[in-house]
């Protein structure tokens, strides 16, 4: 499954149309075509970390785990994949920056 499928997968999983989707990230500042999103979800374009972060955050889900089932590395830098193995090492991080990611989230709403 390379990104754009799995970015599609979540969407769908998660019951969000392209149209909510767009809306969910309005509301946290990210603003973004249909086009965009179609894009991203057929392998046109690889949205970047931050993007994904915010969408692992909307779908609930891991961002470690869509970078590893997708295998999608060649879109980080030296020092985003970096972290992520570190992440993935180290499971208390793990919290330490989900709990982080949810905080700044929320003050973004």
């Amino acid at each position: 499954m390379n990104l754009g499928e799995k970015l599609k997968s979540l969407r769908k999983e998660n019951g969000y149309s392209i149209k909510k989707l767009i809306e969910r990230l309005n509301e946290i500042n990210i603003y973004v075509t249909e086009k965009t999103i179609y894009r991203w979800e057929n392998n046109k374009v690889i949205p970047d970390i931050a993007t994904i972060k915010t969408l692992a955050f909307i779908y609930n889900v891991n961002l470690v785990g869509i970078y590893e089932e997708t295998k999608c590395y060649k879109s980080l830098t030296k020092n985003e994949a970096k972290f992520l193995h570190y992440l993935r090492a180290n499971s208390n991080f793990r919290k330490i920056v989900s709990m982080i990611n949810k905080l700044q989230f929320q003050s973004n709403i």
